[in-house]
């Protein structure tokens, strides 16, 4: 039997920021740059078969990295997207609780 792996991508400045992402294809920050190489370090004696991670660029980068040396297949997919946040995207909770009082509480209960 194998072994499935789950990780995030690493940290972009998005993140730091406390900004909501969900489909926003946002990079890596020197941050996730530096996770992603520590993942690659922590999955070095671990074999791996194959690797799946979302189409987005902070998913893929780590990905790459963390596979660097390897011969293992990587398949992006749309599919291991974050959920599309709409029109909360590049916005913090805090300004999200601002700008959309009545919708605020239905994005927090995720059922939006």
């Amino acid at each position: 039997m194998g072994i499935l792996l789950i990780t995030r991508h690493g940290e972009t400045n998005w993140n730091s920021q406390g900004k909501i992402q969900g489909h926003s294809d946002i990079e890596l920050s020197r941050t996730g740059v530096q996770q992603a190489r520590l993942l690659a370090e922590r999955l070095r004696s671990v074999a791996v078969d194959a690797a799946y991670c979302s189409d987005l660029h902070r998913a893929s980068e780590t990905a790459e990295i963390a596979l660097e040396g390897r011969d293992v297949p990587l398949s992006r997919t749309p599919l291991l997207r974050e959920y599309h946040k709409g029109v909360f995207e590049g916005l913090t909770n805090l300004q999200i609780q601002a700008q959309f009082p009545y919708q605020y509480p239905t994005y927090l209960s995720k059922d939006l």
